[in-house]
């Protein structure tokens, strides 16, 4: 389909990001925040990866809050733009949800490479 073709709008319509985004964005998040908050949560059997948490923890801990910190205030105003987008697009309360969510988890792949290009197609 090309892509200025234009779709039937769906109200109902919902779409995660590709596997890719929502794998590495899935795990690298909260990989963030439990660095930032208590790094010695993360399991030992992480090995390296625990290490490296630690270190930041140790040698970043002003630095590593900030940027946990920042990630979720622009992930939050995302979920709201993309809760705002689809009720001015009219679509149900349950697709909605479902997009601020995606939103908030996945932030720019879910909003600017799914949302979007839906709407503008619609």
């Amino acid at each position: 389909m090309p892509d200025d073709e234009k779709v039937e709008f769906d109200p109902d319509f919902f779409s995660l990001p590709s596997p890719a985004w929502t794998a590495g964005l899935g795990t690298s998040i909260p990989f963030i925040l439990t660095t930032a908050f208590d790094p010695n949560m993360l399991p030992p059997s992480l090995g390296p990866v625990r290490e490296f948490a630690l270190f930041l923890d140790d040698n970043y801990p002003t630095f590593m809050r900030l940027w946990a910190g920042a990630i979720a205030a622009v992930h939050s105003v995302l979920s709201v733009y993309a809760a705002k987008l689809c009720i001015d697009a009219n679509m149900s309360p349950s697709s909605t949800i479902r997009w601020a969510v995606s939103t908030l988890f996945f932030g720019i792949p879910s909003l600017v490479s799914t949302l979007m290009p839906y709407l503008r197609k619609a």
